[in-house]
């Protein structure tokens, strides 16, 4: 009985291998496919690259300041805008009095990108009779689908009675994926 056992456990085996390098020869299938995901996924890397710089005219007046937004840059961990802020009251200004200046993006449930706040004027102030030129940096890589941005100053700490904190908004600043020439 042993012996006719011995034939039947010999062939058993034989298709237990042959069982694993078919699993084999499928798994490397599945690699191959994989591969081609990855490639795919790098090609939807590529298609969603960031936007390039982009160029505005953009103004808003509130009572006797003039904010005028000119250019908006994108980086791997940044937003870049660039503009001048002039106040013609009496008084001086703050933008970002309570850390209330950011963007936000149209995407669902609008994502929030924090100002970088300078370490030598962190509320943004701005003297009377003055402008303010620069360059202010918001934290975060613009989310692959947001085709809009918002920019806030003074959203929380905004009060009618308390013009040194107006509050600005630029609404709706549209982000051209791919610029035509």
């Amino acid at each position: 009985m042993n012996s006719r056992l011995l034939p039947f456990l010999l062939l058993l085996s034989i298709s237990c291998v042959a069982c694993q390098s078919s699993q084999g020869t499928s798994n490397s299938r599945t690699s191959t496919t994989t591969t081609t995901q990855s490639g795919t996924s790098a090609q939807q890397i590529v298609t969603n690259s960031l936007p390039p710089t982009q160029t505005y005219d953009l103004q808003v007046n509130k009572d006797s300041i003039v904010a005028r937004l000119t250019q908006v840059s994108f980086a791997d961990d940044s937003i870049i805008v660039t503009m001048a802020i002039t106040n013609g009251s009496n008084n001086a200004i703050q933008l970002n009095a309570q850390n209330d200046m950011f963007l936000t993006d149209n995407v669902y449930d609008r994502n929030q990108y924090n100002l970088s706040v300078p370490p030598d004027n962190p509320t943004i102030q701005v003297q009377p009779g003055t402008t303010m030129k620069g360059r202010f940096v918001f934290i975060g890589r613009l989310a692959p689908q947001a085709s809009k941005l918002s920019l806030s100053m003074n959203y929380k700490s905004y009060s009618d009675r308390n013009p040194s904190r107006p509050y600005l908004y630029f609404n709706d600043i549209l982000v051209q994926r791919h610029i035509q020439k």
